[in-house]
């Protein structure tokens, strides 16, 4: 007789667990039990991973919790599908602090019970229930001799005869193995925030509640038949079976109570004139193909709540983009949902959706991030705050947070463990710490919220998934993005996107401002064909410009010569890892630039890759070129595609490429030709883009850089305020100055928080002012009204602001407008005393021998004014940082950036400031250092080998100078210095010589 395990905790039991889901189920098959319960506390977390993991290991996964709430504790488990949704709505209210004691958990709980085994250790709990209505035929008390003293097991026998409620033998199992208690002993220590020595009992779980074989369990339970009988009543009679589910789709009501997919076929054709103007067969016919498909799957409701949600945004005057697969689809296009049209650029449908398709497509939208919470807060609002929730992220334990978590637990302070992980202190403390965190890596231990997933259900959302508030308040799943979909909730991503935001802030200042040049960016309408902005483009000119402005796309750039909206969608996916692997990337521009021939061998391959010059860029081309050499339709191709994209094993690829070729041969296609064409196909299992994200992220990124060549005053201002690159802002102000944009210093009485632009001059922002910080920007913006500032004391009695903060704002130059020497200000701000300001009628004497010292004080240098205004601000407003620190490094270069395209092949000396550092390691092993660096004509690029270059750590980048020894190289029109040595100069050092 089986005795199932039915109370069993995992990793999702957070920070109590220490197994994870797959390693419970893989050992629950190795001592032979047939199912295997999962009962989380309070939770759901990892109901769906437990599911896949379950089925995969060929052992019958039985869903429930173990609800803790008001010192009560029971265990729940799911008979059908009312038990799942009860469940999933008591989890719900104890999360949100509704029931606050026992009695009323004991009531919720009693009310929600139908379609549940319940079982407790808790006689008195037990009794409450059954007076409250809970069926005593599904209501057991819990029995385990392993984990339960004498008395307790003959008290739950006495219970048992007394309220007529049968023992149930729950088999706990809160570790997989003995071995693991270890590692549930620090995960106690994190959750408790205490030592491992200063646990107690009743914050760990019980040494004995291991994974045993049914063997071990029968002795243990050998006095108990009942219970026996009982848990295999329980476990037969518990077959809900979680997944898969039918999607659920947000209900959308219609004008008129017309039918949906009638009034989405209405909505489209309408879209379509207005796109189009006169609707054309090609049209009419995809749109007819498409949209009986989405009928077909019921995805009407859901294009027409994504639609809704647009339109919304639409009214606020913002610019939006659907991402990802969704601008395959021309109704998403007709609609406004995207900007991509799928014919223009010859998108298959398919690749978003397609008969054989079993997974949710994806209409992911991209908002300016300002506007973004306000678009979710109005699907909230539209839909019904019972009925939406946001997508919770599963934050796991990494190898560095669980190491310092562990060395804490152990009872090292924060400092020490700082210590430890620079690879300073004790080595076998250290060795200790690593093997203990080990165990606990990886493991879920917080929730956090999905940048913008949200999910809408046609019932309220916790009768699909258990839901609780987030830190921030929102209320999110408790299933992660995988899991909502797995149990049928359709993801819609409402993501917050910076070139979105820059473009939408832009264009406010150009309506503002006028002048010469467009009035207004529409990227719907906006044409691709502006020769200035591809010769931006060609040049690599690109920082600022959202997805083109990394070191080796603006390396790329150079290379590939852009000079159409297509030509950007390749520079985009080309760059990928996926399509860029085993050299592709280097064939592709030897081939643009006709430095390589095309090959030709099967026709219909040839055609589909023509224009990528016979190289797979985009994840389409895998689905397109293998319908095309097995003969089979777009849909299989699809399925193809994503089993390529999910080989993470050699024994995969071997049974997938042997698949493949032998279809290839039966189509009679050469097996030699198809096994080049499988090498390309099976670099795709890395990170990629398809073509119709390709073409939303390309219109960005071009009306991006079409903002940066015509409107650069208005483009940098919101650049700066909007865009969180891989550069520093520094990086920014000195591409605006070279073309010719000016700034100006902050003003208390006239700057904002950000950066501002008025008369055609960028205004530093008081947000940029080292140790000011947002509640001080909000003081002075409140404060300053409704009269200016007079004087620095003024200022202090108003605001009442630090002797620190206020010092910044002098020495950076935000009271210079107010007519006084800084070293004035900084004389009045060290006499100044509460009130002495508006008291100046009581000490006329004092006030006026200060001020006379203060006016008699030298005023700073403009060296050392730059100085100070680069160490508050992190910026050089009117020369590059590099200007001051030139005479000191004599003559130890040679050229500059601008020189050298003309040093193709020569040894040089350049200097500049670190701005971007990336290690990494050759296909080799060979370690390899890319450095930006930036001095006064602009940024270049230098690489390092560092097992033969002199190299040091990776600097602080912004505070270093380097000084590159090394050789100009060309690689197709991008040139780089590949150092022989590299020697840093820090900053500070280089200004006191």
């Amino acid at each position: 007789m089986n005795i199932t395990p039915l109370h069993v905790w995992s990793g999702y039991s957070l920070c109590r667990g220490p197994t994870p889901p797959k390693r419970l189920v893989e050992r629950a098959r190795s001592v032979g039990h047939a199912a295997i319960a999962l009962t989380d506390v309070n939770g759901l977390y990892g109901a769906a991973v437990f599911h896949h993991a379950a089925v995969a290991a060929g052992v019958r996964p039985i869903i429930g919790a173990e609800l803790r709430c008001a010192g009560a504790s029971v265990v729940a488990l799911v008979i059908d599908r009312m038990g799942y949704e009860n469940l999933c709505r008591v989890i719900t209210r104890i999360h949100c602090g509704d029931p606050e004691t026992r009695g009323a958990f004991v009531d919720f709980l009693a009310e929600r019970s139908a379609g549940l085994h319940l079982a407790t250790a808790d006689a008195d709990l037990a009794a409450a229930l059954i007076e409250r209505g809970a069926s005593a035929e599904r209501l057991w008390l819990q029995l385990d001799p392993a984990t339960q003293t004498r008395t307790a097991v003959q008290y739950l026998g006495a219970a048992s005869e007394r309220l007529g409620v049968g023992l149930l033998a729950t088999a706990a199992a809160f570790m997989a193995a003995p071995a693991d208690y270890d590692a549930a002993r620090v995960l106690a220590a994190i959750r408790t925030g205490r030592t491992l020595d200063a646990l107690d009992g009743a914050e760990l779980p019980h040494p004995a509640a291991v994974l045993r074989s049914n063997a071990e369990r029968r002795r243990q339970l050998a006095d108990f038949p009942q219970a026996i009988a009982n848990n295999v009543r329980v476990a037969d009679e518990c077959r809900y079976r979680l997944l898969p589910q039918p999607p659920v789709f947000p209900a959308f009501e219609c004008p008129d109570g017309v039918a949906a997919v009638r009034h989405l076929r209405r909505l489209c054709l309408i879209g379509a004139r207005r796109r189009y103007g006169a609707v054309s067969e090609p049209v009419r016919s995809r749109l007819h193909r498409e949209l009986g498909l989405i009928d077909r799957k019921g995805f009407s409701e859901y294009f027409l709540v994504v639609r809704d949600i647009v339109q919304y945004a639409r009214k606020l005057r913002a610019p939006i983009a659907g991402r990802g697969s969704g601008a395959s689809s021309l109704a998403a296009y007709v609609l406004g949902i995207t900007n991509v049209c799928p014919l223009a650029l010859e998108i298959p449908f398919e690749r978003f959706l397609n008969e054989r398709r079993e997974d949710f497509p994806d209409l992911d939208l991209d908002f300016g991030w300002r506007i973004r919470d306000d678009v979710i807060q109005y699907a909230f609002d539209r839909w019904g705050h019972d009925r939406v929730a946001m997508v919770c992220t599963h934050n796991t334990f990494q190898q560095r947070s669980a190491f310092r978590e562990t060395a804490k637990a152990m009872g090292l302070a924060d400092a020490q463990v700082s210590m430890l992980i620079r690879g300073r202190g004790d080595s076998r403390l250290t060795a200790t710490i690593a093997q203990r965190s080990e165990r606990i890596g990886g493991l879920p231990h917080l929730l956090s919220v999905h940048p913008g997933g949200i999910v809408i259900g046609r019932k309220p959302i916790d009768h699909y998934a258990p839901i609780q508030p987030a830190a921030k308040g929102v209320m999110i799943t408790q299933f992660d993005k995988n899991g909502v979909e797995d149990v049928g909730l359709v993801k819609l991503d409402l993501l917050g996107n910076r070139a979105v935001s820059t473009i939408h802030h832009a264009c406010r200042l150009i309506e503002a401002n006028g002048g010469a040049g467009p009035s207004s960016i529409d990227i719907d309408t906006l044409p691709t064909d502006d020769d200035a902005t591809f010769d931006l483009l060609c040049r690599g000119d690109t920082v600022g410009c959202n997805q083109l402005e990394s070191p080796a796309m603006r390396h790329l750039l150079q290379c590939i010569r852009p000079r159409s909206l297509p030509d950007i969608m390749q520079a985009l996916a080309l760059i990928r890892p996926g399509a860029a692997g085993l050299g592709s990337k280097d064939v592709f521009i030897r081939r643009r630039r006709g430095l390589e021939p095309t090959p030709g061998e099967y026709p219909p391959v040839d055609e589909i890759l023509a224009p990528t010059g016979g190289v797979m860029v985009y994840e389409d081309d895998v689905m397109l070129v293998a319908a095309a050499m097995i003969g089979c339709s777009l849909a299989e191709a699809d399925r193809f595609r994503k089993a390529v994209q999910k080989c993470r094993d050699d024994d995969q690829r071997e049974r997938l490429s042997r698949e493949f070729l032998d279809r290839c041969e039966q189509h009679g296609v050469d097996r030699d030709y198809a096994g080049r064409m499988w090498v390309q196909m099976a670099k795709f299992n890395a990170y990629s883009f398809c073509r119709a994200h390709a073409a939303s992220y390309a219109r960005l990124a071009y009306a991006v850089a079409y903002l940066r060549r015509w409107r650069p005053a208005e483009f940098w201002t919101a650049a700066l305020n909007n865009n969180q690159s891989m550069y520093h802002p520094r990086v920014y102000v000195q591409q605006a100055r070279r073309g010719g944009v000016r700034f100006t210093l902050p003003d208390v009485n006239a700057s904002w928080a950000e950066f501002t632009l008025t008369g055609g001059v960028i205004r530093t922002g008081l947000g940029c002012v080292d140790r000011l910080g947002p509640v001080g920007v909000e003081t002075i913006l409140s404060r300053r009204r409704p009269r200016p500032f007079a004087s620095v004391g003024d200022f202090l009695d108003r605001t009442r602001l630090g002797h620190d903060e206020t010092r910044a704002l002098i020495l950076c130059g935000a009271f210079d407008r107010l007519g006084r020497s800084r070293p004035a200000m900084i004389m009045e701000l060290k006499l100044w005393r509460p009130g002495r300001s508006r008291a100046a009628a009581a000490a006329p004497m004092l006030l006026t021998a200060a001020s006379t010292v203060g006016e008699a004080l030298d005023d700073y240098s403009d060296l050392r004014k730059r100085e100070h205004e680069r160490r508050l601000l992190g910026l050089s407003l009117f020369a590059h940082p590099m200007e001051p620190w030139r005479p000191a490094l004599g003559g130890r270069v040679d050229v500059g950036s601008a020189d050298l395209p003309g040093c193709v092949g020569r040894r040089v000396r350049i200097a500049g400031m670190v701005e971007a550092v990336r290690t990494t390691r050759t296909a080799s092993g060979r370690p390899i250092q890319f450095l930006t660096l930036d001095d006064e004509g602009g940024l270049f690029e230098t690489t390092a080998f560092t097992d033969s270059c002199r190299v040091a750590p990776p600097p602080e980048c912004g505070r270093i100078a380097a000084v590159v020894t090394g050789t100009v190289e060309d690689h197709f029109g991008a040139v780089a210095v590949m150092a022989e040595q590299v020697e840093w100069a820090e900053v500070d050092e280089l200004c006191r010589t």
